[in-house]
């Protein structure tokens, strides 16, 4: 069995549940969820029970089994030391700490405990066609959802342009992902109205108000506000209904532009991912995608 460990908001959700699948696929066992730190009610509830995935909640003796409790507490507190100290992925418990793929990760044991976002496409390229299916919504929302589909599945050459600020713009948050400024979005823009006969920008953004006043563009352009941040799931949705994309180095935009099936679509996407030279963003993205 191999048990993922939601946490987060939705695109740190989907990662972490997209590498387990692929895992549990590969090994062929049953895939289980771990909710125990999802806090309902807030945006870091479980927020695939939206989309249409394929797996039960684990019980606590599971998790206890696949991650090599015992019964004996002084055994357990020793081992969760060490796991905390080396950074040990043994006794059934993997944690991902990077941007990149891990060559080892197909030769864990079917038994696995998943932890960590596992941004590398890497992990689930293989399973891509099943994260088409159930990475999709089990409702479409209000009236307001279905008419912005229906305007977006209509237009010829859609661009769904992501904006993320909120957090990001905490320099704490800052000093690891970046904040992307304005000339990455007008150079996205104007690469897309060079290739596209007639790009549409639909803007998707956690601060919609903010970008009405900074962001001049020639291009027409939408602003789809019509959900609260705890409907992420139904703006995920009609991001992915887009044509192409100008993401912002966030998976919440990045998801909807991997899983979209629209074979001539274009993807614009910030030339560094993570201002941390810690981490490699090699294998983030498809190698096709256009890096500014």
């Amino acid at each position: 069995m191999i048990i993922a460990k939601p946490v987060g908001g939705l695109a740190n959700q989907m990662g972490v549940y997209a590498a387990a699948k692929a895992l549990a696929t590969h090994h062929n066992v049953p895939l289980k969820v771990d909710v125990s730190e999802c806090s309902e009610g807030t945006l870091t509830e479980f927020r695939l029970k939206h989309l249409n995935i394929k797996t039960e909640i684990a019980t606590q003796h599971e998790i206890d089994a696949v991650v090599g409790l015992t019964g004996y507490p002084l055994v357990n507190s020793i081992k969760k030391k060490l796991k905390k100290k080396f950074k040990l992925n043994t006794w059934g418990e993997y944690k991902e700490y990077s941007l990149t793929f891990d060559p080892e990760f197909f030769n864990l044991p079917a038994k696995q405990y998943l932890r960590g976002n596992f941004p590398s496409i890497v992990y689930y390229e293989s399973i891509k066609k099943v994260l088409q299916e159930e990475f999709t919504v089990k409702s479409l929302g209000t009236d307001k959802t279905r008419h912005w589909e229906e305007r977006i599945r209509n237009t010829r050459d859609s661009v769904c342009l992501h904006i993320r600020r909120g957090d990001y713009t905490d320099p704490k948050v800052q000093a690891y992902h970046g904040l992307l400024d304005l000339s990455y979005y007008e150079k996205s823009i104007s690469h897309m109205s060079n290739v596209l006969l007639s790009p549409e920008l639909f803007v998707f953004s956690d601060e919609i108000e903010w970008v009405k006043e900074h962001l001049k563009t020639d291009l027409p352009i939408h602003y789809v506000d019509c959900h609260s941040p705890y409907d992420g799931h139904l703006d995920f949705h009609l991001m992915q209904q887009c044509h192409h994309f100008i993401i912002a180095n966030s998976g919440f935009s990045r998801w909807p532009a991997y899983l979209s099936n629209y074979p001539e679509k274009i993807v614009c996407m910030p030339q560094v991912w993570c201002v941390d030279d810690e981490f490699s963003d090699r294998d983030i993205a498809p190698a096709d995608w256009i890096r500014i």
